[in-house]
């Protein structure tokens, strides 16, 4: 039998796998490096790059510092997720080759009687994440299985328990018979003989693999944050690279919170513009203290400090903090 196994996507930290105390050394070679522009290295001392890149980079936004330091993050998604990625400069980036990468080979198949292929779902398929982590087999009959069950049967089961349409199962039914259909006369162009480079062109774009990047913290600053072209804040991403670079953000505010300072309100500021009635002389204003001060950590704080600061009431509908 042939199946796929649908994985969801995620992200692994490659540079605390292999330096523990990443962050710190990391803030301390952007200062090492930050201070020679005005020659203050004597001010160096135990406590003192924080402080110095809050000021330097985050509040006078002299991000060029942030360059000395890198990231390097594993994004295992599909190939559409990589067409994507890969987009974003300046990085390092090294990718799961489909060239070299031989799907049909026993070496690569933890199951020398049965080949999969992994490959990632998306959840607007069939509404629904209920096959993710499920391996859905092709007897050579060229029926479908899934759990030691007819295919059609598992999705029923998801169907009934999520309040799925009859459309929706159908969709994910089909999705499954074409990764497996793409899947065989891959494996099929294999035994003819034809090369792996060549016959990836039968695989499409959901498969799983995985790209290594690495960034420097001012372009980990952009791709998470900017308002229109970043990935995590970005409200027009597609799903699975928004997820992806979102939980980068998420563990960025929790293991290096400095580094990330003012993304999000930087959002938030960016979106209750066009609902605010603020003078552009008072936003320009506010921007500087949202610049310089990052304090405001929800909309509704921020919404709070407009207020205090120009002593009148503010109300925004349909603004809420982003946690997807």
């Amino acid at each position: 039998m042939i199946g796929i196994a649908i994985t969801p996507p995620y992200t692994e930290m490659i540079t605390p796998k292999l330096d523990p105390d990443w962050a710190k050394k990391a803030m301390l070679l952007i200062e090492e490096c930050g201070r020679v522009s005005h020659k203050s290295e004597g001010r160096i001392k135990e406590g003192s790059a924080e402080p110095f890149i809050r000021k330097i980079a985050i509040n006078y936004g002299h991000e060029s510092i942030l360059e000395h330091a890198s990231f390097t993050a594993n994004f295992v998604g599909s190939r559409s997720m990589s067409h994507q990625l890969v987009r974003h400069r300046l990085a390092a980036i090294t990718q799961e080759s489909q060239r070299f990468c031989d799907y049909s080979s026993e070496k690569k198949q933890d199951d020398k009687e049965n080949k999969r292929l992994f490959v990632i779902m998306p959840p607007s398929i069939m509404g629904s994440k209920g096959l993710w982590e499920k391996v859905v087999w092709q007897a050579d009959d060229g029926s479908l299985v899934c759990d030691q069950k007819p295919i059609l049967d598992v999705l029923a089961a998801i169907g009934e328990q999520e309040n799925l349409s009859r459309e929706q199962v159908e969709n994910g039914f089909e999705w499954c018979r074409d990764q497996l259909y793409a899947y065989r006369a891959y494996l099929r162009a294999r035994e003819r003989g034809v090369p792996s480079e060549d016959a990836r062109s039968h695989l499409t774009n959901a498969c799983k693999t995985e790209v290594y990047v690495t960034y420097n913290w001012r372009m980990w600053r952009h791709v998470l944050g900017h308002v229109k072209c970043g990935r995590a804040l970005n409200d027009h991403a597609q799903w699975e690279i928004k997820g992806l670079f979102m939980h980068c953000l998420r563990f960025f505010e929790q293991e290096i919170p400095l580094m990330v300072s003012g993304l999000r309100n930087r959002y938030y500021f960016h979106k209750m513009m066009e609902d605010i009635p603020l003078t552009p002389a008072e936003w320009a204003d506010f921007q500087q203290i949202i610049d310089k001060n990052f304090v405001p950590a929800t909309p509704d704080q921020l919404l709070d400090d407009i207020a205090g600061t120009y002593q009148r009431p503010i109300k925004v509908d349909g603004l809420s903090e982003v946690t997807s």
